[in-house]
């Protein structure tokens, strides 16, 4: 800068404008800006190819396989992970419509997952350790689960049961398949006075089979605790979540074999099948851009590439009409010929290929899916627990009830609300109204106004059976507690 320089201030350059995330995008200038802020999310959310990083963090985590390097790089991600570091894979796009793929859904080619395609290890923690003991008298300690105390007249005698998958303190050995549900340790509670011994088993917190990577053991006597680290294979399935640099997300809606997806003249299938109406409401053109170089780049195409690879920095002056004047030499108006797998004819019109850098993201079916058929309940209300850690229920709010209403389901809701949850059966005096708190027991309003001063005759004790909820018994109680008595409508009255 000059003395006579009119500015006081030099912009280094126009891209630094984005965040860390947003300057990895490519052609960032060509996007909306809401999709700029999407595309940073989702950059935070990939799943990346990292093996060093992948062993250092002690914490639940997805390492990508098979990662590829971008064809169309910025300065910031070139400088950012020297090219050393895999976010994603470059995967061969048609934009087509398909009944499985609307909207934003993707169609997925099985056989590239196959082949590794977004194939990832899942590496979960679970901590066991120790409860401290109630009281004076009993102790908690790690043991093998087949463990047995044989009572003799010399006093007891261990007799241990082979069991390979755990060692003899109790804990799953390394290298073991861990099943759903299934004991990762067992801790026995042995009372020192009668040598009752109840167990207290530690179960698989994931609803997925897992093998177990690594027992790490604590070194400290007192606090005596474990670290399970177990590993799983994440192949991609229906609805696991993926997303371009630029901010176009989306789900798996189908993995179809290749024999059902269309196919060019050259005989490429696509690995991914997206929609074309996907691109203009949400206007991510540099989606349509990094296509387009892709697949000049995929053409060994060499005037404007770096080692067959493209920069894609946000403001930057590409000389588009070198690479327009190739592709316009490969097809015509930058579209391909493709046939019907079904029929093999040549399909009407043509369709915009190319290659795209995608993410698999880390929200995945396997972490969210959630189901139960029987299981714990509250002890107060007897409704399902809540949660999925807990093994709880499926929530039916009041939404969901009123769509069975539209539909006329009404036993649906009998069976949802009541049947399936605190059904119980109560009693109800038969002069009155009044729910009764057991069977058996007389009405308290009708015995004051007795012959047989409250001690409980025929008249009094005259009941009929009411099938209601634990829920409604619950709060008749709470009101009788404050001095409010409810009364419900028999059939005999």
């Amino acid at each position: 800068m000059t003395e006579s320089d009119d500015c006081t201030h030099y912009e280094i350059h126009p891209s630094l404008q984005f965040g860390i995330a947003a300057s990895t995008m490519p052609y960032a200038n060509y996007n909306q800006a809401a999709r700029i802020t999407f595309g940073s999310s989702m950059a935070n959310q990939a799943i990346s190819h990292d093996p060093k990083m992948y062993k250092m963090i002690r914490d639940d985590v997805c390492s990508l396989w098979y990662g590829h390097r971008e064809i169309s790089y910025t300065y910031m991600s070139k400088r950012l992970t020297g090219d050393k570091i895999r976010t994603g894979c470059s995967v061969f796009i048609a934009m087509l419509p398909n009944g499985y793929n609307m909207d934003d859904a993707l169609v997925i080619k099985r056989q590239s997952l196959e082949r590794g395609l977004f194939t990832s290890t899942k590496k979960r923690y679970q901590r066991v350790e120790n409860h401290k003991a109630s009281h004076i008298g009993v102790r908690l300690n790690f043991e093998e689960p087949n463990m047995k105390d044989v009572r003799s007249k010399n006093g007891i005698v261990r007799a241990y049961l082979d069991d390979y998958r755990y060692s003899s303190d109790g804990v799953i050995n390394e290298g073991m398949l861990l099943g759903e549900r299934q004991e990762i340790a067992t801790r026995l509670h042995r009372d020192i006075e009668d040598y009752k011994r109840t167990r207290d088993d530690v179960r698989n917190i994931f609803r997925k089979q897992m093998r177990i990577k690594r027992v790490i053991r604590s070194n400290d006597d007192i606090s005596n605790f474990y670290n399970v680290v177990a590993e799983s294979t994440r192949v991609p399935i229906i609805g696991d979540k993926f997303a371009s640099r630029l901010g176009q997300k989306g789900v798996c809606g189908m993995i179809f074999d290749r024999t059902e997806l269309p196919y060019t003249e050259d005989g490429m299938v696509p690995d991914i099948v997206m929609n074309p109406h996907s691109i203009p409401s949400r206007m991510t053109v540099g989606h349509l851009i990094e296509m387009f170089i892709g697949r000049a780049a995929a053409e060994n195409f060499k005037g404007e590439f770096e080692s067959g690879r493209f920069e894609a920095t946000a403001f930057v002056k590409y000389n588009y009409k070198l690479l327009i004047d190739f592709v316009k030499g490969t097809a015509s108006k930058y579209g391909e010929k493709m046939y019907n797998p079904r029929t093999g004819d040549l399909m009407e019109g043509e369709v915009f290929t190319g290659i795209c850098h995608y993410y698999a993201l880390k929200h995945q079916v396997d972490d969210k899916i959630f189901y139960r058929t029987l299981g714990p309940v509250k002890f107060t209300t007897k409704h399902p627990t809540e949660g999925k850690s807990e093994q709880g229920g499926l929530k039916m709010g009041i939404m969901e009830i009123d769509g069975l209403i539209a539909h006329g389901s009404v036993e649906t809701i009998l069976d949802k609300t009541r049947k399936e949850t605190d059904d119980i059966l109560t009693y109800a005096c038969d002069t009155c109204g009044s729910i009764l708190n057991t069977k058996g027991a007389a009405c308290i309003a009708c015995s004051f106004e007795c012959a047989c001063d409250q001690k409980g005759c025929d008249t009094c004790m005259q009941q009929t059976e009411v099938k209601t909820t634990n829920s409604f018994a619950m709060t008749v109680q709470f009101m009788k507690s404050a001095g409010v008595n409810t009364t419900v409508v028999l059939p005999s009255r």
